[in-house]
């Protein structure tokens, strides 16, 4: 009598395999001799390259797909429930009908795809028990981030995308950037938008019911194909990231507040003022990154979606600033003062985060100024290759970060909420983090 095997982990598929079960799917699909339809599931094919390649309707339930390649693909009515989808690339591909019920889609790009009628109510998460049978799986926030059975896309970024009637009853889109996306005629009830970027989201005809849009970066021209009840219109209203005024509206000019800037930091406080814009809305003002935020002061100030790359903006009052879609590639915010402050879904490759340096006053060391982002939310952002050394990050929240190369070294995480495999990634030498 043959016994069941115990299956730890999923079977893992290399390249050449899955060239070979493509390339006889391919025939199937054209009804060539030797041709076989592809039947995927329950594998691990993280990091595999399914790109230009037709999958229509192949079943890849209960996979995982881990930074995989599906860009260009074609993967009409292609049934991917249950699946591990974080950080896939599913660029410019058909997922038109896909099942994506109970999957996991978090940080994935899916950018000008078509999703057209896809199914992304909840579904059960599926595992292998001791004995190789398929049994529901139990919750698991360390891979989901959200409840059992929820189709999580918090953190992917949908741009362009076609989403019209898709079904995503109850789904999660924290965080995520659906700027310009297509929902038209959507079943949206009881989906979370929390975070979620949605200017120029067309969401006309959607069932909306019972959907949460708090903290939502959202535009006229969206809420204009809204049905929102008075509760939902209420809470948009009451968002801190929709209020504050211009700097025209306050009577002031970006130029002539650099200038008298410029005076107070040159004589060391004596002459001139310092440059506060507290509270302003800065999303429209031009070449911002061309100009010298050195030691301003800019507590709860709205900078969602500016050009800061290579801006300067060291030890800066920032707190509770929104930085959320900003490009801030090699940017320069040493010694910066960011407490509570949101870069979610922002791009920070290569910036500057590190301490200042100066000579302590009884001339016998060196005075640090550290960057403190403590209760910072950087969901989602990009962090490949910063300098965060030194840096105070007590509470924030790094989930879905990417950290590749990330200088942590002498850093306080205690309390931080972050991903351990995303932190493997990063430089760790002298990390305060909290005790397991």
């Amino acid at each position: 009598m043959k016994q069941n095997t115990p299956i730890t982990e999923l079977p893992r598929l290399s390249q050449g395999k899955l060239e070979q079960i493509i390339k006889a799917h391919q025939y199937f699909v054209w009804g060539r001799q030797g041709g076989k339809r592809a039947i995927l599931k329950f594998f691990d094919l993280s990091e595999l390259d399914f790109s230009g390649k037709d999958l229509s309707y192949v079943d890849f339930t209960g996979s995982k797909l881990l930074n995989a390649n599906l860009s260009n693909g074609r993967f009409a009515g292609a049934i991917f429930y249950s699946c591990d989808l974080r950080n896939a690339i599913l660029d410019y591909g058909d997922f038109s009908r896909a099942d994506f019920r109970g999957a996991i889609i978090s940080g994935a790009s899916i950018y000008g795809s078509d999703l057209e009628e896809a199914d992304m109510r909840r579904g059960q998460m599926l595992k292998f028990d001791e004995l190789g049978r398929v049994v529901e799986a139990a919750s698991d926030r360390a891979r989901t981030h959200g409840p059992s059975g929820v189709t999580v896309l918090s953190g992917s970024r949908m741009n362009a995308s076609n989403m019209s009637r898709v079904k995503a009853h109850g789904a999660d889109f924290t965080d995520a950037d659906l700027s310009g996306l297509a929902l038209r005629e959507a079943d949206l009830t009881d989906v979370n938008f929390e975070g979620a970027n949605l200017s120029d989201t067309d969401l006309s005809g959607a069932d909306l019911d019972n959907a949460n849009f708090a903290h939502c970066i959202i535009n006229s021209q969206t809420v204009s194909t809204m049905a929102l009840d008075e509760g939902q219109r209420k809470v948009i209203a009451e968002d801190p990231a929709r209020s504050g005024e211009t700097l025209a509206e306050r009577g002031q000019t970006l130029e002539d507040l650099i200038k008298v800037h410029k005076k107070w930091v040159k004589s060391a406080g004596k002459l001139g003022e310092q440059m506060n814009i507290s509270g302003a809305d800065m999303r429209g003002t031009a070449d911002l990154h061309k100009t010298p935020l050195t030691a301003i002061r800019a507590k709860g100030t709205n900078f969602m979606g500016q050009d800061l790359r290579r801006a300067n903006m060291q030890s800066a009052v920032l707190d509770q600033s929104d930085f959320r879609d900003c490009k801030l590639m090699g940017a320069d915010i040493r010694g910066s003062s960011l407490k509570e402050a949101s870069f979610a879904r922002a791009d920070l490759r290569g910036a500057k985060l590190g301490p200042l340096r100066f000579d302590s006053p009884d001339g016998k060391g060196v005075k640090l100024q550290r960057t403190n982002l403590s209760g910072g939310l950087l969901r989602y952002c990009d962090l490949s290759g910063a300098d965060l050394s030194y840096a105070i990050l007590m509470g924030a929240d790094l989930t879905g970060a990417n950290l590749e190369a990330c200088d942590l070294r002498y850093a306080d995480l205690t309390g931080a909420t972050y991903d351990r495999d995303d932190l493997e990634l990063a430089v760790l030498d002298d990390t305060q983090l909290d005790s397991i």
